[in-house]
């Protein structure tokens, strides 16, 4: 589903409209089949949220974004820390992980193999946070690649007793509306889904009307939302 800022002026029936096609991705980032409208000639195709080689496409700077969580939980102290990843052949899911391991990097910290637990992006990988919790040592926070398995973990911590964000902080990414809702509310990258559904359409019309455009990946910056999931790491008592 794509959020537009305003309506588009568009005449219903209007002939242009019904040869043209954007092809969103905006769902849970699972790997699903999907339709691939570019191989009807002369449909002038926009790929939204998927970067596809050869086609025009608009997309979050997911890298960025991952990069954008490393430095926040960096930065507030945190040096052991789990990453509760999707699927690994959903490209999303690697760019976001890339910028996060390249971010750790830069502050002189690692992300261990066995920190890093992938599956379908859904609230069940979340409840696997249990796994990473019971890691020695245990990490500090935890980075989930969407808010939906932000938001299982959030439930699964809270079952197992640990205070958020006092024992354990939380990242996610996405902004979704329910993570505002969450008590405390979920610390999350942001998407800027206008500005991807503004440039997609205005890609679009380009080519209805004709221009000869080179296929161009558009990426558009997130930002981090930081609320109340995450803090500065309490500094741990020296061992007597």
């Amino acid at each position: 589903m794509i959020t537009w800022p305003e309506p588009l002026s568009l005449t219903p029936g209007d002939e242009t409209v019904s040869r043209c096609a954007i092809n969103s991705t905006f769902r849970s980032g699972r790997a699903v089949p999907r339709t691939e409208p570019d191989r009807q000639p002369g449909v002038p195709v926009v790929y939204v949220d998927r970067a596809v080689a050869g086609k025009h496409s608009v997309t979050s700077d997911n890298r960025m974004g991952g990069e954008l969580a490393a430095r926040h939980l960096a930065e507030l102290g945190h040096r052991r820390i789990g990453v509760l990843a999707g699927e690994k052949a959903v490209l999303n899911v690697q760019q976001r992980l890339q910028g996060f391991r390249h971010e750790l990097d830069r502050h002189g910290l690692a992300l261990a193999d066995d920190a890093v637990i992938n599956g379908p992006q859904a609230l069940e990988l979340g409840y696997e946070v249990e796994r990473l919790v019971r890691l020695q040592p245990r990490p500090t926070a935890v980075f989930a690649t969407n808010d939906i398995v932000a938001i299982g973990a959030w439930r699964r911590l809270l079952e197992l007793g640990f205070r958020i964000p006092q024992e354990i902080s939380l990242v996610g990414f996405d902004d979704v509306e329910m993570s505002r809702l969450l008590f405390p509310p979920l610390t999350t990258v942001s998407q800027d889904k206008a500005a991807m559904g503004r440039q997609a359409a205005s890609l679009l019309l380009r080519l209805l009307q004709g221009e000869e455009l080179p296929p161009e990946h558009i990426l558009i910056a997130p930002r981090l939302v930081a609320r109340g999931s995450t803090a500065a790491l309490e500094k741990e008592e020296a061992p007597s």
